[in-house]
């Protein structure tokens, strides 16, 4: 099977290429047989991506070390779960992986598309047939997933404690999902500008993916900024709240959401429909740079791909986007004729969706603001001691220290710190935070240790606790603490689902 991964990515090469030229051949020239060979093309390329991703995930899930990529990211003692979500954890997984979320998306897209306007349609899946060139490209020539080793170790490196958390197991899938389905609006505007025709089955296709490409941007967004509160590198001082602009996710979103109330806002038909081409450009743009940017990104680690050949292939292909972005919008706009008959009244469930989206906003927004009045503290603490500490409220906590225990799982040495809270004299219960120290299956230890903070929640207040360090002085355990009172957290994360709930309820379709 992973033999077979490996020579589907190269066959996926070569139908992409054929995809998007005798679909761009068969729509100038005006060949429908070209035209549909370009089409099945792009329906062929998606077969071959799965059959790569499926590849990939075989030497994944069976711990396949003769693989650059699973030795560099796995170890016999990873959890398998972790081994299922490496694929999207390192650079050259997650092309692929973006390949075959692009392709899935293009497929269906086209399909749909090619019974509201086959001709613009043609255009677009060549576009599509375009990104995916250069995303499997880039795979196959800068960031080979099935590169080989020349000599097979016993046991991988491991991955990374950073990436063994389940908000960013599911944020960084979301995101890329979030920056491919930007691809789908924007081709739906390059079919439209070579048509020179815009109607309103048309809008309403750029509308659905630009839907989805917000929804899964914002609920990307949330999971990123929910995995850099519970690391404390990024908690302190409020920073979390900040990870969508040091990772660039907030301005592909900022634009997609621009573009969408461009198209939902009812104003003058030539307008919107000169609007809806530029925003879909820009976002598609900002997605390509934010692509390669922090955690969330086709990064191997946290740092920019732009010091690696993969980014300079992306560098190379936003301009050369941006370029023909440019010379098409430029050259087209002004003759665009739209003959949309664009709804005035959106139906009520969407209405419905977009009220629940701007409340989650507001009580996102508001809940951000509480962050302004945080308090912190550090502390130093041997078993049996206390410490006090006033919140922002005025209320009075008491940390009593119960000790360090220690105990083996099968890749990490866990030390789990336990305080005793209280506030305002009444117990609220034992606030636990862990240090791990990952190892490999001879016991050697590799990576930093990780931290798992302590949080306890309710609907006014986080109280936050970071063991900075652990140690054992003169037979007793001290711990280093770093303590936060954290306000309104908890409505940060019900304003990002009420977002999501609100997306979800307007992409759902009327019923008649």
């Amino acid at each position: 099977m992973i033999l077979i991964g490996e020579l589907s990515l190269w066959v996926a090469l070569l139908l992409s290429a054929w995809s998007g030229t005798v679909a761009y051949a068969g729509a100038a020239l005006g060949r429908d047989d070209l035209a549909e060979s370009g089409v099945r093309g792009l329906y062929a390329t998606f077969a071959m991506v799965v059959l790569a991703s499926a590849g990939l995930w075989r030497a994944l899930l069976s711990r396949d070390f003769s693989l650059e990529y699973v030795a560099g990211h796995l170890s016999q003692n990873t959890p398998r779960v972790y081994a299922f979500t490496a694929l999207w954890t390192g650079r050259t997984g997650g092309l692929l992986f973006g390949a075959l979320m692009l392709s899935f998306c293009g497929t269906i897209a086209i399909a749909s598309a090619r019974r509201r306007n086959r001709a613009a349609a043609v255009w677009a899946a060549g576009t599509v047939s375009a990104v995916l060139l250069f995303i499997i490209a880039t795979s196959c020539f800068a960031a080979n997933p099935f590169a080989r080793l020349d000599v097979t170790p016993l046991d991988g490196r491991g991955m990374d404690p950073v990436f063994q958390s389940s908000a960013m197991a599911l944020h960084q899938p979301s995101l890329l999902l979030g920056y491919v389905a930007t691809a789908l609006p924007f081709a739906c505007t390059v079919g439209v500008l070579f048509t020179r025709r815009l109607d309103g089955e048309w809008v309403g296709e750029v509308r659905r993916w630009t839907l989805i490409a917000w929804l899964f941007l914002t609920v990307g967004i949330a999971l990123g900024m929910r995995w850099a509160y519970l690391e404390p590198d990024r908690a302190r001082g409020g920073r979390w709240a900040l990870y969508a602009v040091e990772d660039w996710s907030l301005f592909p979103w900022l634009a997609v959401t621009v573009s969408l109330h461009a198209i939902v806002v009812r104003t003058k038909r030539q307008v919107l429909g000169k609007w809806i081409v530029i925003l879909a450009g820009a976002s598609f743009l900002l997605a390509i740079v934010a692509t390669t940017h922090g955690p969330g990104s086709i990064d191997e680690s946290l740092p920019s791909t732009s010091q690696s050949p993969v980014g300079t292939w992306f560098s190379a292909f936003f301009f050369l986007a941006a370029g023909i972005t440019v010379y098409l919008t430029g050259t087209r706009l002004r003759d665009l004729a739209v003959t949309a008959e664009v709804e005035s009244r959106a139906s009520k469930r969407r209405r419905f969706g977009g009220h629940i989206v701007h409340a989650g906003a507001v009580v996102f927004l508001v809940a951000l603001a509480g962050l302004q009045f945080r308090r912190e503290y550090d502390a130093n603490l041997k078993t049996g001691e206390a410490f006090e500490a006033t919140d922002p409220y005025g209320r009075l906590w008491r940390f009593v220290s119960q000790g360090v225990s220690q105990f083996d799982r099968p890749d990490h040495i866990v030390a789990i710190l336990a305080l005793d809270a209280y506030r305002d004299g009444k117990r609220v219960g034992l606030i636990t935070s862990e240090k791990r120290t990952y190892r490999d299956v001879q016991g050697n230890a590799f990576f930093e240790p990780s931290i798992e903070v302590g949080i306890h929640s309710t609907a006014t207040l986080d109280a936050y606790i970071i063991p900075a360090d652990i140690r054992r002085v003169e037979g007793s355990d001290v711990a280093k603490l770093e303590i936060s009172f954290n306000p309104l957290v908890r409505w940060v994360w019900v304003g990002g689902l009420l977002m999501a709930l609100g997306g979800v309820i307007v992409m759902w379709p009327d019923t008649v």
